[in-house]
């Protein structure tokens, strides 16, 4: 994956799209799967698609973004610069609320509080109505279909980088959950796609989530697949804010609960376990080497741990 050599085309484009913006300062976030990030005088983003397949995302969040600000109760991108090849908005503060800055910050009353904040804006989310989703572009693909369709590439573009006891551990890791059609027996919802630390804004003077952003995997699925995260933040915390979420779910709708049960976790533990072979994949195909490297030194601690 080439990295721009210097600001100087976005800057152009930006500037013939925005004549009224003023660029004092611009920088340059290379580091995203998607899209290039640009930040324009440390208040304005832009998103810059590095495939036409992320371009089409952008689209649909251009679309369901305006309705899903007026349901969930933190803050999200507000698209006030769109255009066909690349949109913009003003920063949210604060800061991606990592592992450290969790453990650091994060007192005992403070986590009741995240808690809260956190299974409310899931809950809310996970409310919004499937049709008007499906209206609005919002992939719909089902589950088995999709980790079916993953599999595949796993198999063709991970399994060759792979030992023999490593292909069998995935192998045994994916067909098991594939055959078992208790996996896909849920009530889909729409689905932020990558709830995850790094989309998780925090401000540390106001001790708040401020924002949740990238809403760049958007799409309808099972609701087990956003709480991947309990890892970054420990199990504590997790079960905080599945206790608060189920509550929240039950005020906003009485049709829409989520069934915690054993295939909920079987569901779950499958999503967080296949998480360095997509590393991987994503390595092989952007051509990334790091990722590569992180991926493979993730899934051989991962069959160390969990066997």
């Amino acid at each position: 994956m080439a990295k721009p050599i210097s600001t100087e085309l976005y800057t152009k484009a930006i500037a013939e799209a925005f004549p009224h913006i003023e660029i004092k300062n611009i920088e340059l976030d290379c580091s995203g799967w998607d899209n290039v990030v640009v930040v324009v005088n440390h208040e304005i983003i832009f998103r810059f698609p590095r495939r036409p397949e992320v371009a089409r995302t952008l689209e649909i969040e251009s679309r369901l973004l305006p309705e899903l600000r007026r349901v969930v109760s933190l803050p999200i991108p507000n698209f006030e610069f769109v255009t066909p090849y690349f949109v913009g908005y003003r920063m949210i503060p604060g800061e991606p609320l990592a592992k450290a800055l969790f453990e650091q910050c994060c007192s005992p009353e403070l986590a009741q509080y995240l808690a809260h904040q956190l299974a409310q804006f899931l809950a809310e989310l996970h409310s919004f109505p499937i049709k008007r989703a499906r209206e609005l572009g919002v992939p719909h693909i089902p589950d088995q279909e999709l980790w079916k369709n993953f599999y595949s590439e796993i198999r063709q573009h991970v399994f060759p980088l792979l030992t023999v006891h490593e292909r069998r551990w995935a192998q045994q890791l994916f067909e098991t959950f594939l055959n078992d059609e208790r996996n896909f027996q849920f009530t889909p919802v729409l689905l932020h796609g990558d709830f995850s630390p790094d989309h998780i804004l925090f401000d540390k003077k106001a001790k708040r989530i401020t924002g949740v952003i990238d809403f760049g995997d958007v799409r309808i699925g099972d609701p087990a697949y956003e709480f991947q995260w309990r890892r970054d933040y420990g199990e504590a915390f997790w079960r905080k804010v599945l206790a608060h979420y189920e509550r929240s779910l039950s005020l906003i709708s009485v049709h829409n609960r989520l069934e915690i049960n054993e295939s909920f976790f079987r569901r779950l533990e499958f999503y967080e376990r296949r998480q360095p072979l997509g590393e991987i994949l994503y390595g092989v195909l952007c051509n990334a080497p790091e990722h590569i490297r992180s991926g493979l030194q993730d899934l051989q601690r991962e069959i160390q741990t969990g066997g």
